[in-house]
Parts: C-alpha cells; sequence; structure tokens
C-alpha cells in the first residue's frame, strides 16, 4: 500500500484522463425541446388545428382566443417545472462535499470531485464513501450499503477478504475507521452505472395523460364523423357546397373542448400550492394526478413508523422476564455474561453531551441500545470492554444472523454470540434455567421458543444472547465452530415507540382508500404487534 497517496502532479494527469468524479447528469431536453413537447401534445395540437380553421374561416376572435389557451398553458407547465429543476438543482448544491486525501505525503481536505482513480481517502464514522475503492486499512469498518442494497445492516470491511474488501460510491461508513485506495470514479463506479441505466428509462405517461390522449383522439374522431354527416347531409338537401363546409367546420371547432387545458390546469396549480405549502418540491404539474392514483404505500418500519430510537426494555434470564431495574440487582455470574455480550458483541459507541448528561449512539441504533442499556446499569462500556482481550471477531452476517467475538477473560478463552433468537437457540446445546446450566433437551426449547415469541409478540425486537466456554487458544477460529455448541443466556427485548403521528397518517391514508404495507427485518411477532 502506497501510504504517502498521489501526487498533485499525478492527480492532474488522471483527473484530465478520467475527468470528475461526479455523475454527468442527463438533461433529457433542452429548453426549446420542452417548449415544443409542452405546446404540441395530442390536445394541444387539436386545439391548434381548431384555431387554424377558426383563423382560416374568419373567425378571428375565436382562433386567437384558442391559440392563447395553448400557448399559456404550455408556458405555465414550463414555468412550473423549469422552477422545480432550478429548485433540485440548488438542493444538490448545498453544501459542498469534501473528503480527506493523501497527497504529496500529507493529509488534504479537497472537493469530492477532484478524486481520482488511486488516490487514499481517510474515512471514519458518518462520512460518505465518494468513490469505489479496496480497502487499504480498517479498525472496526462497517459500511452502510443501503443505498445500493436497500439493506440497512452495516457490513464489515476488512483488507484482504474477498468478499469484504471493497466499498461503493454513495454508500456510509457506520462505525470505525479506515482508509480506501479508489479504483473507480463518478460514471465508471457502480452508482454511476445505476445511474446512467436509470437515465435511459423511458418516461411512462400518468394516468391523466393517457385519458387526455384518448379524450382527443375521441373528441377528434367523433367531431371529423358528425362535420362529414353535416356535410353530407345538407349537400344531399340542396345546400351550397361551400357553406356546407363552412358549417361542418365550424361543427368541428365546436367540438374541441378549449376551456378543458384551463381546468385541467387550474385544478394541478392549486395541487402544486398546497404541495408547497407542505415544502414539497413538485417537478411537474401531471405529478399531481400521479400522486392521487396512488393505491398502496410501502413503508419501512424502523425509523418510519417508529422514532428510530431502541432501548431495553425486557431480559429474559433464568426462565424469568426481568425490567431493566430488576436485572440490575441480578449478581448472578451467568447474568454478568449477558453484560458481556451485550458490550464486547458491539461495533457501537456512545457520545457524550453536555446537556444533562444525554448521549448519541454512533452506529447501528439498536447496537448503542445495549450500551445505553450498559451504562443505566452503572457499567461504563469502555472499560469494560478493555478487560475483555479480543482474539477473534465475527461481524453481524446476514445469512448466518449472528455475530460474536472470541475473547480472553480473566485467563480464560471464551465465545460471546448474540443474534436471532431463533438461531442462538438452534446453535445451542445447554441453556441457563432454574440457577444453573441444564442440557437443552425437546422441552427446554420449546421453552425458549415460547419465551421469545412471548416478547415478539408484545412488539419488542428480541436478540438472542449466548456464550461458550472452555475453548481452546489458537491462532485463527473457524466460525462454524466458534458460533455452535452455545449456551444459551436468555433473550434481550428493546422497542422502539411508535411515532405518535403515524396512526394520523395511516388513518388519513385509509380514508383515501389508499392500503398501506410495512416492509421490515423484523420477524413476523414483531411486525404484528406494530
Amino acid at each position: 500500500m502506497q501510504q504517502k497517496g498521489l501526487t498533485t502532479h499525478e492527480a492532474k494527469v488522471l483527473l484530465k484522463q478520467y475527468g470528475p468524479n461526479s455523475f454527468a447528469e442527463k438533461t433529457n431536453y433542452k429548453t426549446l425541446t420542452l417548449i415544443l413537447n409542452e405546446i404540441f401534445s395530442l390536445l394541444n395540437i387539436l386545439l391548434l388545428f381548431a384555431a387554424g380553421i377558426s383563423l382560416y374561416i374568419k373567425h378571428y376572435t375565436d382562433g386567437f382566443l384558442i391559440a392563447g389557451i395553448v400557448v399559456l398553458n404550455a408556458a405555465v407547465s414550463f414555468w412550473q417545472e423549469y422552477k422545480a429543476e432550478q429548485t433540485l438543482h440548488e438542493l444538490k448544491h448545498l453544501t459542498p462535499n469534501t473528503v480527506r486525501v493523501m497527497r504529496d505525503g500529507r493529509e488534504l481536505a479537497i472537493s469530492s470531485e477532484s478524486i481520482v482513480p488511486g488516490d487514499l481517502i481517510l474515512l471514519e464514522t458518518g462520512d460518505k464513501i465518494p468513490a469505489d475503492g479496496w480497502v487499504a486499512d480498517a479498525f472496526n469498518f462497517e459500511i452502510n450499503e443501503s443505498a445500493l442494497t436497500g439493506e440497512s445492516i452495516p457490513v464489515y470491511k476488512k483488507p484482504g477478504e474477498p468478499e469484504h474488501d471493497m466499498v461503493y460510491a454513495g454508500t456510509l461508513v457506520a462505525t470505525g475507521r479506515g482508509s480506501i485506495s479508489v479504483t473507480a470514479t463518478g460514471r465508471n463506479s457502480k452508482f454511476g452505472k445505476i445511474a446512467q441505466t436509470l437515465q435511459s428509462l423511458r418516461e411512462t405517461p400518468t394516468p391523466l395523460q393517457t385519458q387526455i390522449k384518448k379524450l382527443a383522439i375521441t373528441l377528434a374522431g367523433v367531431g371529423v364523423v358528425l362535420s362529414g354527416i353535416i356535410y353530407v347531409t345538407g349537400v344531399s338537401l340542396g345546400y351550397e357546397a361551400f357553406e356546407m363546409f363552412l358549417t361542418a367546420v365550424s361543427s368541428l371547432v365546436a367540438v374541441v373542448p378549449e376551456g378543458l387545458p384551463s381546468i385541467i390546469l387550474i385544478t394541478l396549480a392549486v395541487g402544486v400550492k398546497r404541495m408547497a405549502m407542505k415544502k414539497a418540491v413538485v417537478r411537474k404539474l401531471l405529478a399531481i394526478e400521479g400522486l392521487g392514483s396512488v393505491s398502496i404505500i410501502c413503508t419501512d418500519k424502523t425509523g418510519t413508523l417508529t422514532r428510530g430510537e431502541m432501548r431495553v426494555s425486557q431480559v429474559y434470564f433464568n426462565g424469568g422476564i426481568h425490567s431493566p431495574r430488576e436485572f440490575k440487582n441480578l449478581n448472578a455470574h451467568h447474568a454478568q455474561k449477558i453484560i458481556d455480550v451485550a458490550v464486547v458483541v458491539n461495533t457501537a459507541g456512545l457520545v457524550y453531551k453536555f446537556d444533562h448528561g444525554s448521549v448519541t449512539v454512533l452506529g447501528d441504533t439498536t447496537e448503542g441500545a445495549l450500551l445505553i442499556f450498559a451504562r443505566e446499569l452503572g457499567i461504563d462500556y469502555e472499560i469494560h470492554r478493555n478487560k475483555c482481550k479480543v482474539l477473534d471477531e465475527f461481524s453481524f452476517d446476514q445469512k448466518l444472523k449472528c455475530m460474536s467475538v472470541v475473547c480472553d477473560i480473566n485467563g480464560e478463552v471464551e465465545a460471546l454470540v448474540k443474534g436471532s433468537p431463533e438461531i442462538i437457540i438452534k446453535s445451542s446445546s445447554r441453556y441457563f434455567d432454574d440457577g444453573r446450566v441444564k442440557t437443552l433437551d425437546h422441552d427446554g426449547k420449546q421453552k425458549l421458543i415460547a419465551a421469545y415469541e412471548n416478547l415478539s409478540q408484545k412488539g419488542y425486537r428480541v436478540l438472542g444472547v449466548a456464550y461458550k466456554d472452555r475453548m481452546v487458544h489458537t491462532k485463527k477460529y473457524q466460525r462454524e465452530e466458534v458460533e455452535s455448541d452455545l449456551i444459551c443466556l436468555g433473550f434481550i427485548a428493546l422497542s422502539d415507540p411508535i411515532r405518535p403521528e403515524a396512526k394520523a397518517a395511516l388513518q388519513i391514508a385509509k380514508r383515501a382508500g389508499i392500503r398501506t404495507v410495512m416492509i421490515t427485518g423484523d420477524n413476523q411477532y414483531t411486525a404484528m404487534a406494530v
């Protein structure tokens, strides 16, 4: 690894070669094209045709009035979209994005657009990763890749591990710190390629556009047919052909609803105004009608329907359920083991504020809740962690649904494990109950399953905690061995309060005929309780 990074000269050469580290936003149409698209919609073409006919038969007032309506509608629609685009453009550039890099052997803060392949970028908790790259150095380094994968659980990163040594632009550093060597920037990054794919997608017409198009075709067809019938009937009855032609044309113009575009425009404009009062930017007028056609809303649970502030509410231990205050008074050895698991098998941190001793969680909120739980018990989590010499660790795996740490505690090597209750029970051969460690037989499993299902049905997020004793000190541990033959200690139940405004929002959606679907990674019992 080249710790000094690039030189300024090398960076300039590479910047010319690869271009700035930004996604070249594709403009779907220029101003003139936008205006023409607004004017020459099917209904407007029908109106312009009617205006042309009116002018041809010397009905100048009608002709200019219809043409004026078309131009006014197009101008208002164009201006609305132009203002929305400008607002979005200003929001994107509201705060400059700077990153720390090594240039000429020293640390510099530069614009993210100046990043080039080969740069060595320094990252820490909360930083947004500006480009793709491989991990050069890491310390408790976990990345939130939800922008790419949709999965909110952080992914650990380590140099040298094929599935965990790459990071991608647009993701966030959840915990820890590290450095990356840039391999791809801008349009060549994974996020840039996705952006290019999305830009190539064609816009689909809204339901209102489809209905207006059908109406225009129907009116045009009916108008032409009726005008033809009037002309043929008049001529057959002996009227002059030119006179009947003017009559038929006048009838055709009369069929065209000149006021319809104005009515649609005014209605949508009212909707845009109401949305603006709610601080929502509407890019296109027709999007208002599209929003009105929504029939299903899919929403996340954590942080959307709930506050996203996890707290430990109950602890299942030794066959009974205890509140944090009750658990604090337990002095049993295995009760302390639960604290070990909660604090040591944890990637979060707490930042203490000066306002009345409050804290802010750095990292995953669930992990942070366990540290706050330890703090409420009078335990300094940093001192407690230092008592355990970590020999190896296995970060949370989405497939395995657990995480573990192998550590030396007072000369004894143990594995501390936490994860999904189902997985913890499945991986355990013993459990703590009635004040002693018992073999986990069928009855014991049913007892544990009933306990965690009971907590889940009350709306809690439940974590299983376990440990493995009498392990042998080796240089390399296998995850399958570490996370098997465990002693199940019990369960930690965490709650995330429902947002007070969530119920009212759901009721409004229900009255509007909109079905709401909650999507969550929690088990079905917790989801049903919420």
